[in-house]
């Protein structure tokens, strides 16, 4: 959801051209990504690659761009682009490419209608995916029947291309005291708080283990 064409691989993966990188860093990745610090490395190599690609891949496809990703299963960025004739431009300058229906402005107009509606409870939310080239829209399962959800959903079809996926239940807001952006202490490291979750706070992976002592 592409032709394969590398991007620049030796030396940008080799170890002596790593970007540097915190222990911390390396070690959440090797924990959640399951793979070996000198893997870790290599992958952050090729991110950085794929970044230094995506703003002229962006530029080269103009109307037709429809989002980029990095993949981690080729190391590589993708670009998506609604014509054709961009395609040979991306590959060009070092990306695969995915020819997709809808540009990647079209996505953000059919996005921003529906933050101007009143969501029903049985809404979870909503965001844009540039890999399936829509607008997900989130529903509660017990309440995607529900005449509300039903009629939402209706509406944002509408407006653009929406996809509907299901969740457990609505989101909820816990440990109100808990705000992103507000500054954390271990020891005498400052760090800042990503956002609140049921039991704590979710934080930059070089900040400290999971379950660690800090203070405000």
């Amino acid at each position: 959801m592409a032709s394969a064409v590398p991007l620049p691989e030796p030396a940008a993966a080799s170890s002596s051209a790593a970007p540097s990188a915190s222990s911390g860093l390396l070690d959440a990745m090797r924990r959640d990504l399951g793979i070996t610090a000198s893997q870790a490395e290599e992958r952050l190599s090729a991110e950085k690659a794929a970044t230094a690609v995506e703003k002229t891949a962006r530029q080269a496809a103009g109307g037709a761009y429809g989002g980029s990703w990095y993949e981690p299963s080729t190391g590589r960025l993708v670009v998506a682009v609604t014509d054709r004739a961009k395609e040979s431009a991306a590959r060009a300058l070092g990306a695969d490419t995915r020819l997709v229906r809808h540009s990647a402005a079209a996505l953000d107009r059919a996005a921003a209608r529906l933050d101007t509606l009143r969501a029903p409870t049985g809404v979870a939310g909503w965001h844009v995916d540039r890999r399936i080239n829509s607008v997900v829209v989130t529903v509660v399962r017990t309440e995607r029947e529900a005449p509300a959800v039903r009629a939402f959903v209706d509406r944002a079809r509408a407006g653009g291309p929406v996809t509907v996926a299901e969740t457990a239940q609505a989101p909820r807001t816990y440990a109100a005291g808990t705000v992103g952006g507000d500054p954390y202490y271990t020891g005498n490291v400052r760090c800042s708080i990503g956002f609140s979750v049921y039991g704590g706070f979710v934080t930059a992976g070089h900040c400290g283990q999971a379950g660690a002592a800090v203070s405000s």
